[in-house]
């Protein structure tokens, strides 16, 4: 299943992230006008697909958190936080942070 098909009617991409780490699976990140989306193909011979969304209307807010030996996790890096109100998504960000960051703190603005 490509990424196309869990997208809803006239849903778009506005912005297609770098990889990151989410419960210990690595993901592409997209933002649509509607969602925050986490998606990656897996296996070789038989391929299916694993993805996660959260709906932007529920974002409250978004941070970055440095990540080092007394952070999230020992291998250093960064880390986003985004609050749900309810509940809160912490991802690692394995490049181009501040440029998703601002994405989407733009999009929750």
């Amino acid at each position: 299943m490509p990424l196309e098909d869990i997208m809803e009617e006239n849903e778009e991409i506005e912005v297609e992230g770098p990889k990151v780490e989410y419960e210990n699976k690595e993901y592409g990140v997209y933002i649509t006008n509607n969602r925050l989306i986490f998606f990656r193909r897996k296996g070789f011979i038989r391929r299916s697909d694993d993805f996660v969304f959260w709906n932007l209307k529920n974002v409250e807010g978004v941070k970055m958190e440095k990540m080092g030996s007394g952070g999230v996790v020992s291998t250093g890096g960064e880390a986003l936080l985004v609050d749900l109100g309810k509940e809160e998504i912490k991802f690692k960000c394995q490049a181009e942070t501040s440029r998703l960051l601002a994405k989407l703190r733009a999009r929750i603005e």
